[in-house]
């Protein structure tokens, strides 16, 4: 029992620790446009079905389209943030500021 305890307080540390950003919202955009790109491949390449059924099927398919591609991204910035928070990166402008304020 105290084998689970730990494993699950490693895996909620390791949670807590690398979820340091909010998901940016411009990549709803991405993921938006991601999903149409799905939804036309889709509908440009079907010849059998009639435009009723064409049209329901570029909806549907846009949205899972989306869906597909916000689990992608998901992960990219998830992925961003763990390796950021494990290397403690900095940006450049904010080391050149703070050896600024270092000699005032």
């Amino acid at each position: 029992m105290k084998f689970i305890n730990n494993l699950f307080r490693k895996i909620k540390n390791r949670f807590d620790n690398v979820w340091v950003d909010t998901y940016p919202w411009y990549w709803h955009i991405a993921n938006f446009i991601g999903g149409l790109i799905c939804a036309i491949f889709f509908v440009v390449t079907q010849h059998q079905y009639s435009t009723g059924t064409k049209v329901g099927l570029f909806f549907a398919i846009a949205a899972i389209g989306y869906l597909f591609m916000l689990a992608f991204t998901y992960g990219i910035v998830r992925a961003r943030n763990g390796w950021t928070k494990k290397k403690k990166v900095t940006s450049p402008n904010k080391k050149v500021a703070l050896n600024i304020f270092a000699i005032i």
